[in-house]
């Protein structure tokens, strides 16, 4: 995947701030009919327009303020072209290292080939095409760190379903956080949302994070004890 820049919670400017203007992605961009160069005054712009707002009035976190952000983001995504082939390029890239990692695995022995990947919701931040990559792939874990990535456990059905509906019959895993600030309680509550979502199973990141009240709990939820 492509880096994503943590600390923006605003995607477009997430993206502008982590694209790779590198020999080798030119190289390939140009062999697509892409202009790099034209890419980074698209994006230069975004980022100078996100300033002049944000630096105005400060890092705001009202509901509505945000709101008309993400309206403004949704907008530029539908209308601008640039972006829009440079998002295709950037997915084609990665789903193509995918297949071919995929098909020299497969042509040595009988193996699974499976991946770690983001939320479906934000893949396409980090260049991750949900359908196109499960492809060529077995099965897919989607990474919902609820509690250290401050996410909200809403996500845990949204986001499988979603994933779901995207990849078809690969296998799904369910990823969770189980070390601190994650709480047993924590743990009890996301696998609960985790029956009822259409997972083939869940895993835990990272055991060697995880504090024994977490394994405990984990242990007595899968024993039975709800």
């Amino acid at each position: 995947r492509y880096p994503e820049i943590l600390s923006c919670e605003i995607p477009l400017l997430s993206l502008a701030l982590s694209p790779c203007f590198c020999k080798h992605c030119r190289k390939k961009a140009e062999q697509q009919g892409i202009d790099l160069g034209e890419v980074a005054k698209e994006l230069g712009s975004i980022v100078e327009w996100h300033v002049k707002w944000l630096g105005s009035f400060g890092h705001c976190e009202d509901r509505d303020y945000v709101k008309a952000l993400y309206e403004e983001l949704t907008r530029r995504v539908l209308e601008n072209k640039i972006i829009q082939h440079w998002l295709s390029f950037r997915a084609r890239l990665v789903t193509d290292l995918v297949a071919e990692l995929t098909r020299i695995a497969r042509g040595r022995k009988e193996v699974q080939v499976t991946a770690d990947l983001y939320p479906p919701s934000g893949s396409w931040q980090v260049g991750q095409d949900f359908t196109a990559l499960s492809r060529n792939l077995d099965g897919v874990k989607v990474m919902l760190y609820i509690r250290p990535f401050g996410r909200s456990i809403c996500r845990i059905p949204f986001e499988t379903h979603l994933a779901r509906t995207l990849m078809r019959n690969r296998t799904l895993i369910l990823g969770l956080a189980s070390w601190p600030p994650t709480s047993p309680a924590d743990i009890h509550a996301q696998l609960l949302l985790a029956e009822r979502t259409p997972v083939d199973g869940v895993s835990f990141y990272c055991f060697g994070w995880t504090p024994d009240e977490n394994l405990a709990a984990i242990s007595k939820f899968w024993k039975g004890g709800g």
